[in-house]
């Protein structure tokens, strides 16, 4: 998957960012009505480089589910993020 040793910063960073947030607040929407609640998930971070490599960009799936039943059976999510690698010549 990296090569790199450094390649593993960043699925780690994003991993360790993932447990440690917290969705405090959202908003559950239809055509009519908004509806706020608050729940706590626990998420797990795939990072797929392969996912457009010829322009260098990246998806991050991330994918969670409430540590109690949430309001209006919103228990899982799945949101996908891509981002485009920078390489950079000396990072330290």
């Amino acid at each position: 998957m990296f090569r790199s040793p450094i390649g593993w910063l960043i699925p780690a960073t994003l991993t360790i960012l993932s447990l440690g947030l917290n969705m405090q607040g959202a908003k559950a929407q239809s055509n009519s009505n908004n509806y706020t609640f608050s729940a706590d998930y626990n998420t797990f971070v795939t990072i797929d480089p392969t996912f457009r490599p010829d322009l260098g960009i990246v998806r991050a799936t991330i994918k969670g589910e409430s540590t109690k039943p949430a309001p209006y059976g919103l228990d899982l999510f799945v949101s996908n993020t891509y981002g485009k690698l920078e390489p950079i010549e000396n990072p330290y």
